[in-house]
């Protein structure tokens, strides 16, 4: 019986290197002020400012970025603005995480651009 506990144990510790990245994300995206994550063509940031600043700042950034805005929702906690940028869709979603943190999510594509949801996150921080 010792022995299958310490078989157990050895497996357990063996996954744990494995396991690595996935704290890894939680924690990018748990951390805020620059800390981006790249989850499933999603990309995930928390900024310093309350839900309403950080609304405002995404509109102006979609404005500055030349994108066109075709749906836009702002309630007490949560937001949403989606749109496109020439042939593709965009969604950006806004979450108060507390009342002076607010997290917000850019997707562009499908399938996701990492490279384009990071140039409209930069334009939100620079409105910010």
């Amino acid at each position: 019986m010792k022995m299958m506990k310490r078989l157990c144990l050895l497996a357990a510790l063996c996954a744990l290197p494995l396991m690595q990245g996935c704290a890894v994300v939680a924690a990018g995206a748990v951390a805020g002020g620059g800390t981006y994550a790249y989850v499933t063509g999603n990309l995930v940031r928390s900024y310093n400012a309350d839900i309403d600043s950080t609304y405002e700042a995404t509109l102006r950034a979609a404005r500055r970025l030349n994108l066109r805005i075709d749906k836009r929702v702002i309630n007490l906690s949560s937001g949403s603005v989606s749109g496109t940028d020439q042939d593709r869709s965009f969604w950006i979603s806004l979450d108060a995480t507390n009342p002076h943190v607010t997290e917000v999510s850019v997707r562009v594509g499908m399938l996701g651009d990492e490279v384009a949801s990071r140039r409209i996150h930069e334009a939100i921080a620079a409105a910010l």
